[in-house]
């Protein structure tokens, strides 16, 4: 009787296909990965843009008027522009703020490649509540 052998490895070829599999499962996934990543640090800007809101509402409650001046460091903040809690946001106010209004936006910086997201770039908020965004839909995006 004769003994048969068996091979105890793997071919070049079979290698090659699992090779092939693990790239096309990581083409997919790269992508999908970074974008969620982008959308989940969207978070920043708005508890940013809420953190400066209730700073703004206590300022008029305090001195019957929104700040005129768009500097940062009147409600408590360090820099102007004042960067997000993560980094990922720059939030300054738009235009010139007068005593009966506000609207403020967060703008992504390069830190972090949020500015990469481009479904949702600037987010913006005013003194009526009103959510907005430089591209895209408030919806998809707030």
């Amino acid at each position: 009787m004769m003994k048969q052998l068996y091979s105890k490895g793997f071919t070049l070829i079979e290698l090659m296909v699992v090779v092939v599999i693990i790239a096309i499962i990581a083409s997919i996934a790269i992508p999908s990965f970074f974008d969620s990543v982008r959308k989940a640090r969207r978070s920043d800007a708005k508890e940013a843009l809420f953190d400066v809101s209730a700073r703004l509402e206590q300022y008029y409650q305090d001195n019957k008027g929104y700040p005129t001046t768009a500097d940062m460091t009147l409600l408590g903040y360090l820099n102007n522009p004042y960067v997000s809690p993560e980094g990922y946001y720059d939030i300054s106010f738009v235009g010139t703020p007068d005593a009966t209004s506000y609207t403020i936006q967060a703008k992504p910086n390069p830190k972090g490649k949020q500015d990469e997201d481009r479904n949702c770039q600037t987010f913006i908020y005013n003194n009526l509540g009103v959510k907005d965004v430089s591209k895209g839909l408030p919806d998809d995006c707030w």
